[in-house]
């Protein structure tokens, strides 16, 4: 960028001899103001305030809040404070007693401060700055803390506003001596009331512990009004005199009031974000335009524009007064457009860019809503834009939540352009190939690159895709690359863990030689074969166990695989009659098939045939039952019968997943579902059957808690036989964006609570068609409740 202007140093007083006229909003949308026509800038972030002399105070000075309607200072005794947790903050003590009170402990004093006597009095904050201060917590004394006292230290917990310990009050980085009396030295402890300005004692948080202490009447230190450290019963008055700290985060700019004493503009959520900012410059002189949201701060707003050398994050400081600019918008134009909620003014303008600043890069808008002289300021989260209109350059950075994350976002660090890249894995049963698809917002730019899949076996080592066929854990990855104009580049994975399953080998797949043996005293041992998706089975890859099979009746054959490729053992049967029992059986057949092959035959023959086959099988079934109680009788027709029966309560494996045999009656045999086959799983069919040990089980319920606090499910079928969903089984499934039910069982009392709540906000659940009504009604009661959540069929 080059400006062919006059080059002049910028104090970023910035008032620049701006007029404050103000221009007519359209239709009453919004007044604005011109920016800047009263802030002296003097950086950003905390700019040039300053840390105390230690041990001497001199400190700077913020203005933050007020109480009973008076401008509230606030000593800084930090710029940068670490003490006090996670978040970089500014760390402040008021510079003031504002008011009195008997705290009756040290917790009632903190109690106090962060609730109605102060942090949520009325006028003492505003939202925003309420909002920007950090909770803090410090469990032991900083090495930089003063002497205190007896060397006791009262921890903070985890309070918005506090008072300091002795300790801290004695901590000269802080700019306070360490020392608890200051003899002939004058104290910098002594603070005098904000009203009155008279001198008053103020309370530190820590209690004396002493044996001298009146048991009922409690005692707090406090400084008095020569500024030395003493203790007070905590039933008597004493002043209030509140520190906290301030997220450095939320501080977008700081302004000079008077000599080291500044105030705040605080990045306000409320006041919106800037879209569609479109500029273009004919020398130094820029015309802007944009639309800016209806906010609740529509009256007396400004814009103004800051050049950068380094591309802004929050939080971030710059006191060198040529690594920035300050630059009001002159607003020509606003009009209101759009209707209801997606209504917005359509703003106009112009700005001068000062000369000498060619070397800064990155430009930013904000709007701004302008306090008093005393009062802290308010602007939006600064919005890059280009002063050239598309002529912009990405800068990509890839974002995401941890290593092995199965999705991560592509984003723009300066305009915001993103893109999304997800990797979704699910295995199947051996030999076949996994489900694996990455999936990408639509027309990536040739800068962003995603490789092949890459397949990994658990200890992370690379493989061939022929070899997730196999039974095991693997892990999908999809490599994302990224390649800047400045010759930045950035790679990172990510990965989606699956199964491939062992086979479950189910009666239909087993074949025996013969169904019907002639008693003759010799075991009988039919050939088993095993034929699995066509194909058969080696012979070591099973083994075969005959029971009951000498004696007439019903023998069994049980396979069970010894290769780890199949699961499940499988029961087949067959029978050992008499050679009477044979020659009726025969008889009767031969009968049947003569009056089949009959094609003469009328429709009362045809019936006579169906008749015959029903009383047929109706003697072998009753044969059967005899046959089970009296072996020793030679006149039994034995049926099939390959289930091995298990009893309620008998825990199952189906498919990998586990059940819980909820009805062992011959007629309806269920189960509940209790888990899934591994909580990485990311889809989830809950069946309307299993099949275990030869029985066919319905599947009509879903246990409490089975799925609470899945990461990684995102999707469920829900079978048509559900007649009962558990107290929180899908609770805290934050990703689970897609329900498809299928059941028409369902009914409030058998649905229990928080089934479905605090899923995925945008989740989308679709019921039946007959059922769309009542099922809108239940699934809202029980956690489908979100402004982004649908029930559709």
């Amino acid at each position: 960028m080059k400006i062919a202007m006059p080059k002049r140093v910028l104090s970023l007083t910035m008032a620049l001899a701006m007029s404050v006229s103000l221009v007519p909003a359209f239709g009453g949308s919004m007044t604005v103001s011109a920016a800047g026509s009263s802030k002296t800038i003097t950086g950003l972030g905390t700019g040039s305030i300053a840390n105390p002399v230690k041990g001497s105070g001199q400190w700077n000075y913020v203005y933050y809040g007020k109480y009973d309607d008076e401008s509230v200072k606030y000593r800084v005794l930090d710029v940068d404070s670490s003490d006090y947790g996670s978040k970089e903050t500014m760390l402040l003590d008021c510079d003031n007693v504002l008011y009195m009170l008997k705290p009756g402990s040290k917790t009632g004093l903190l109690e106090d401060l962060n609730d109605q006597g102060f942090l949520d009095h009325d006028g003492v904050f505003t939202d925003a700055e309420r909002l920007s201060i950090a909770l803090s917590k410090k469990d032991a004394r900083s090495q930089t803390d003063g002497v205190g006292d007896t060397g006791a230290f009262e921890q903070l917990r985890g309070s918005k506003i506090f008072a300091l310990d002795p300790a801290e009050a004695t901590n000269t980085t802080y700019g306070y001596r360490n020392s608890t009396t200051e003899l002939l030295i004058e104290s910098n402890r002594k603070k005098r009331t904000l009203k009155g300005n008279s001198l008053e004692k103020w309370w530190l948080r820590l209690d004396e512990d002493s044996e001298l202490t009146d048991k009922v009447k409690k005692k707090l230190y406090v400084i008095d009004y020569d500024g030395d450290i003493e203790t007070e019963y905590t039933t008597r008055a004493s002043g209030v005199s509140p520190a906290f700290n301030v997220e450095r985060s939320s501080i977008l700019f700081s302004s000079l009031v008077s000599s080291n004493t500044y105030k705040l503009t605080l990045i306000d959520p409320a006041l919106g974000t800037m879209e569609n900012v479109k500029c273009e410059t004919n020398g130094n002189i820029a015309r802007i335009s944009f639309k800016y949201p209806q906010t609740s701060y529509n009256e007396n707003l400004s814009f103004s524009v800051v050049l950068l050398k380094d591309r802004y994050e929050a939080g971030m400081t710059v006191r060198n007064t040529s690594d920035f600019a300050y630059i009001p918008v002159d607003v020509t134009s606003t009009t209101q457009q759009g209707s209801g909620n997606k209504k917005y003014n359509y703003v106009e303008g112009t700005f001068t860019i000062p000369s000498g600043y060619e070397n800064l890069q990155f430009p930013y808008l904000v709007s701004e809503k302008i306090g008093e002289a005393t009062e802290t300021d308010y602007a939006s989260a600064p919005k890059y834009f280009d002063l050239n209109s598309g002529k912009h350059d990405h800068t990509w950075e890839i974002e995401y939540i941890a290593a092995g994350d199965d999705n991560a976002t592509i984003k723009c660090k300066d305009c915001g352009e993103k893109y999304k890249v997800t990797i979704v894995a699910t295995g199947k049963e051996y030999g076949e190939k996994p489900s694996v698809k990455v999936n990408t917002s639509k027309d990536l730019p040739d800068e962003i690159t995603v490789s092949d899949v890459i397949y990994r076996d658990r200890d992370g080592n690379e493989i061939d895709e022929s070899e997730v066929t196999e039974v095991g854990k693997y892990t999908a990855v999809a490599v994302i690359s990224v390649k800047n104009v400045d010759g930045s580049e950035q790679t990172e994975e990510i990965a989606n863990d699956f199964q491939t399953l062992p086979i479950v080998l189910l009666p239909s797949m087993v074949k025996l030689s013969e169904e019907r043996y002639i008693y003759d005293g010799t075991a009988k041992t039919p050939e088993v074969t095993v034929t699995v998706k066509g194909k058969e089975l080696n012979k070591d890859e099973y083994e075969v166990e005959y029971k009951n099979n000498v004696e007439p009746g019903i023998a069994t054959a049980v396979v069970s695989p010894l290769s780890s490729n199949y699961t499940e053992k499988v029961t087949n049967s067959f029978r050992i009659v008499t050679q009477e029992q044979a020659d009726k059986e025969d008889k009767v057949k031969d009968k049947i098939d003569e009056k089949r092959n009959d094609d003469d035959k009328d429709k009362e023959d045809k019936d006579l045939i169906d008749k015959l086959e029903d009383k047929y099988k109706d003697k072998t079934k009753s044969d059967d039952k005899s046959s089970n109680n009296k072996k020793d009788e030679k006149n039994q027709v034995v049926m099939v019968n390959s289930a091995v029966r298990h009893n309620v309560g008998e825990v199952l494996t189906g498919l990998g997943d586990t059940y819980v045999v909820t009805s062992d009656d011959d007629t309806d045999l269920t189960v509940r579902f209790e888990k899934a086959r591994s909580e990485t799983v990311s889809s989830v069919t809950i069946p309307s059957t299993i099949t275990v040990d030869g029985n066919e089980y319905r599947v009509t319920e879903i246990a409490a808690n089975a799925f609470e606090g899945n990461k990684k499910l995102k999707k469920v079928t829900i079978g048509e036989n559900i007649e009962k969903i558990g107290e929180k089984a899908f609770y805290k499934c934050k990703k689970l964006k897609k329900v498809k039910i299928e059941t028409t069982y369902l009914k409030k009392d058998r649905v229990g609570k928080k089934a479905f709540k605090k899923i995925h906000k945008e989740a989308k659940v679709i019921v039946p068609e007959n059922k769309l009504k009542s099922y809108k009604k239940l699934l809202k009661s029980r956690g489908i409740n979100g402004d982004s959540q649908k029930i559709t069929d």
